[in-house]
């Protein structure tokens, strides 16, 4: 799907980035999940407490030992409590109960409390004169009501720990998976990346020591492929570079033992002929008008050699000149 490295990488990531988010998240809502219930726990725990209180301050404002006022606050309380986990209420900071079962469990307890409600109005309303009906009513139906309460208090704890159960175990899942992505990014990058730049760098460690055959062989169908690709472009134009620079070394050794052949030749050469004219030049010096050079080569020590083989013709002609008009003297003066 992805050709290019980046992608790979970043797409990897992302997938175990996004299940740490998920975990965080997880996270998130089973703390607040807990405040949510610890919340519905303890107002089903207070009005447990209430429901206890009731038939202790009716009893106490029918036998006229305290006025109604605590038993008007309690009775308000309860109703309050009761009607905000059934419905919500933004004051105490509670949305309606959800959970079907215990919905129907604070609807019993809903019908149960609507008659002790009334009874409970009758004693704040008229104290000590209240019938005995009404707190009969009260006491007989008290231990009812509370045991009732004592179930839904139950039942959100039992919800809590579901919740918080879940919660956690999608954690856990989560993990697994956050743990698995990274395990499978790690061998990807050790496969895809760090390998190929192991063995790009051994490679590069080779050529460094002098060896220009090394090639390398990367199948990762990506940028570090193409690096493998102009890795193996480079060391074969150094190899190149080094046999043509070979070649040239040895083409200027050749030449130089050439250019240094010829000067030894060219010196021997050279001594040779002067020391052949030097000892024509002597037997010319004594009278050898018959000495003469050859030439090997038609250079200028062979224009030299003919030089001197004209001069000593030419001194040899005037002498035999000078000789014949000498005796061509002598014969007349003698005849």
């Amino acid at each position: 799907m992805f050709k290019k490295l980046k992608g790979k990488i970043l797409f990897s990531y992302g997938i175990f980035v996004f299940l740490i988010a998920l975990i965080v998240v997880t996270t998130y809502i089973s703390i607040q999940s807990q405040r949510q219930m610890a919340k519905y726990i303890n107002l089903a725990g207070k009005l447990r407490m209430v429901s206890q209180e009731l038939s202790k301050e009716a009893l106490s404002v029918v036998d006229g030992k305290e006025d109604a006022s605590a038993l008007r606050s309690s009775h308000l309380l309860y109703d309050k409590i009761l009607n905000g986990l059934l419905n919500g209420d933004k004051q105490l900071g509670l949305q309606p109960t959800k959970n079907e079962k215990i919905v129907a469990q604070l609807n019993i307890v809903n019908s149960l409390w609507r008659p002790f409600k009334s009874h409970l109005e009758e004693i704040i309303n008229n104290g000590t004169n209240v019938s005995s009906s009404s707190l009969k009513f009260i006491m007989d139906n008290n231990l009812g009501l509370l045991k009732k309460m004592d179930k839904i208090v139950s039942m959100y704890e039992a919800e809590s720990e579901a919740t918080v159960s879940s919660l956690e175990n999608w954690q856990v899942i989560f993990l697994i998976l956050a743990i698995i992505v990274f395990i499978s990014v790690y061998i990807f990058s050790n496969k895809k990346v760090i390998a190929p730049i192991v063995t790009l760098e051994e490679a590069a460690t080779q050529v460094a020591q002098g060896n220009v055959e090394v090639k390398v062989k990367i199948d990762t169908n990506d940028e570090i492929a193409k690096l493998g690709d102009s890795f193996n472009i480079m060391v074969k134009t150094i190899r190149e570079s080094e046999l043509k620079l070979k070649a040239e070394k040895e083409d200027v050794e050749r030449k130089v033992e050439e250019a240094v052949r010829e000067s030894e030749e060219q010196k021997e050469y050279l001594n040779k002929n002067v020391e052949i004219i030097l000892t024509e030049m002597d037997k010319f010096a004594k009278g050898d008008l018959t000495v003469s050079v050859s030439k090997e080569k038609d250079d200028t020590i062979g224009k030299l050699f003919d030089g001197f083989n004209k001069v000593v013709k030419n001194i040899r002609d005037v002498i035999i000149h000078v000789i014949e008009s000498v005796q061509a003297t002598a014969s007349a003066s003698t005849e």
